[in-house]
């Protein structure tokens, strides 16, 4: 009975152990951006992506009238695992009188709690992809009109 509770207790303590002991993401590989130029002046565009992340129930966590937003898609959880969400920055800014770039940055999260930090949303760095983000950026791009430019791109800075 005391061997039958060691062979199943021990790997699940190490199995725990390992998983708690898990390192945070890189924080030197930049997150992807996708970006397109609207047609519209810096006002207009800044309303019409208000409008976009009103109309697909965004949590909106930022609005800035200089031209940023920071949005939050629903949290979902799937069975026993951490609560997810993806966090979705969009700045704007002028190019000219009547044009603005959107850039849009796509982070997805986590909600869990490590050894000797509180619960907290952290970043999953790896395998993060734009999707949602090029889905609000072909939006906020149907709703204000522009031209998309295409791939990913690293941020600047």
């Amino acid at each position: 009975m005391y061997c039958r509770f060691l062979r199943v207790f021990v790997p699940l303590s190490i199995l725990a152990v390992v998983a708690g002991c898990q390192s945070t993401p890189d924080p030197s590989a930049p997150p992807p951006t996708v970006s397109a130029v609207v047609e519209k002046d810096f006002e207009s565009a800044w309303a019409g992506t208000r409008d976009v992340l009103l109309e697909q129930g965004l949590q909106i966590y930022t609005r800035d009238k200089r031209g940023l937003f920071v949005a939050f898609t629903p949290t979902k959880r799937v069975m026993i695992v951490s609560p997810r969400r993806t966090k979705l920055t969009i700045s704007l800014e002028p190019v000219s009188p009547q044009t603005t770039r959107v850039s849009v940055e796509t982070i997805r999260q986590h909600y869990r709690v490590t050894l000797l930090t509180y619960p907290d949303w952290r970043d999953v760095q790896k395998g993060t992809d734009p999707g949602k983000g090029q889905e609000l950026l072909d939006a906020i791009v149907a709703h204000t009109g522009g031209s998309n430019e295409g791939p990913p791109q690293a941020p600047k800075g």
